[in-house]
């Protein structure tokens, strides 16, 4: 008996928590008596746009047509219901929409945005003619007041939310706008004082030679003039010095590189180099006149990365761009045993001054 008892209380039990499980899944929204309106007009941005052959930038049209979607938390109609209640409504022509949402005794939280759609942009160029892209795709949407696109609806109340929809799609880039590169590199060495002949006593001071038969690589940075912080397009090519140092590179850039802040740098890599030739004085007599001697000492020296710099102007469309000088300094492997550095007496005894001895800064 005891037995029957308790599965008549269970069977009741049951019974009552899946009647009350179906009352929540089938949630009626028409038993709702009460509406809210939502009401607002819709736009996108167009990008530049011609009006009486004036350029006006960002501009915006209706944005008629679209899906409106008003999106509310199923809890705000039965506490502790899962998922959402999504209404949707269409823009008219001039980008209007108006939507009923059903609301009762309590206030309910919705959230309204615009499916994404696709529709021209346009970019003006720098000779200011417009270009656009027909099919970009707008599903970024912001507000179009200060207040957020979620709203707290009450009874019978009439709310509006303007919305503004952007595109972040970017003109392709069209890389059509051949530049000529020219520059010249140079290496640090020793050189013999000009004005000196073969005939006269010799002396040599710090200069530079041409730097023969090295790569240069020569990169091109390209800056977005719509969007100054993104990261900008970086075009590489190599040229090879002649016997003069000089080298020379066509460079393909887009077609609007005028109106983009093009830099240019032209560089060359650290490199080993044997037997360089170091040159140091010595002193062979003091007696009057003062006898000194030139003599040289082969060194492994290090060529230190190097660059130069150019900005690209509306002169490049006639002439090539010209790079300031690459000149790449020097710099021993080692100072030990090094004349003139470091050592100040050669094997013969002869004394080596420091005066005129590190002309290159070693």
């Amino acid at each position: 008996m005891k037995n029957s008892l308790f599965a008549a209380g269970l069977f009741l039990a049951v019974a009552a928590m899946v009647s009350c499980q179906k009352e929540q899944s089938e949630l009626r929204l028409e038993s709702i008596p009460s509406d809210a309106v939502l009401t607002g007009t819709v736009e996108y941005e167009v990008g530049d746009y011609e009006v009486n052959g004036a350029v006006i930038s960002n501009h915006r049209l209706p944005a008629a047509s679209q899906t409106v979607m008003v999106t509310i938390p199923t809890s705000d109609y039965a506490g502790g219901a899962q998922g959402n209640q999504y209404f949707e409504t269409v823009t008219d022509e001039n980008g209007n929409y108006r939507i009923e949402i059903p609301v009762g005794n309590s206030p309910v939280s919705a959230t309204v945005t615009v499916l994404p759609f696709n529709a021209q942009k346009s970019f003006a160029q720098a000779d200011m003619s417009i270009v656009s892209i027909s099919d970009a795709l707008y599903n970024n949407v912001v507000s179009g007041s200060s207040e957020s696109l979620t709203v707290s609806m009450s009874q019978k109340m009439v709310y509006t939310r303007d919305m503004i929809v952007r595109s972040d799609d970017t003109l392709p880039v069209t890389f059509d706008q051949t530049i000529e590169v020219n520059g010249k590199a140079e290496v640090e060495t020793w050189l013999r004082a000009t004005g000196v002949d073969e005939t006269s006593d010799e002396y040599y001071i710090a200069g530079t030679n041409p730097l023969e038969r090295r790569t240069v690589k020569i990169e091109a940075s390209v800056s977005d003039p719509s969007d100054r912080s993104a990261s900008p397009v970086r075009i590489t090519v190599t040229a090879v010095t002649d016997n003069d140092g000089n080298y020379s590179a066509s460079m393909t850039l887009p077609s609007n590189c005028w109106d983009m802040d093009t830099e240019f740098t032209a560089s060359t890599d650290a490199s080993l180099e044997t037997n360089f030739t170091h040159r140091y004085c010595c002193t062979v007599s003091y007696s009057y006149p003062v006898e000194y001697s030139w003599r040289t000492q082969d060194v492994d020296v290090i060529y230190q990365y190097a660059e130069g710099t150019a900005t690209l102007s509306d002169s490049n469309k006639l002439i090539p761009v010209e790079v300031s000088a690459i000149t790449v300094e020097t710099e021993p492997v080692s100072r030990e045993n090094l004349y003139g550095v470091t050592v100040f007496e050669t094997s013969d005894g002869n004394t080596i001054p420091r005066s005129s001895n590190n002309k290159l800064g070693w």
